[in-house]
């Protein structure tokens, strides 16, 4: 089973993201849910996720503030946003994938596909 983390600061977006992997049938385990930049780069240097949902607008700061300050990672991304507008950043920073909200159950099983690939 792979563990993961949700980096997302509206609640009802992580529940929802949290029952699509429960829905399909994805070998994941959420292991984590950080509502800041701030908690995901103390969360994630102690962690140690296979894959992390990453969400762009957080509360303090922009999701790749969180890849940022942690240097080299050694996990996987999947960008979760409403906004299509950091899609460049997110090639450019060697994104999985990226999910736009409302996320879409087949749009989050083909990412997973791509992730155990």
């Amino acid at each position: 089973m792979y563990k993961a983390v949700i980096v997302e600061d509206d609640s009802i977006s992580a529940e929802a993201l949290t029952d699509l992997l429960k829905l399909g049938d994805i070998d994941i385990e959420i292991i984590e849910t950080y509502s800041s930049v701030q908690d995901a780069v103390q969360g994630l240097t102690k962690s140690n996720p296979d894959l992390v949902f990453l969400d762009m607008e957080l509360q303090d700061g922009k999701g790749f503030d969180v890849l940022q300050a942690l240097g080299d990672i050694s996990f996987e991304v999947i960008i979760t946003t409403s906004h299509e507008t950091y899609m460049l950043e997110a090639i450019k920073r060697s994104a999985l994938d990226y999910l736009l909200k409302p996320i879409q159950h087949q749009d989050l099983a083909e990412a997973f596909t791509r992730f155990e690939a």
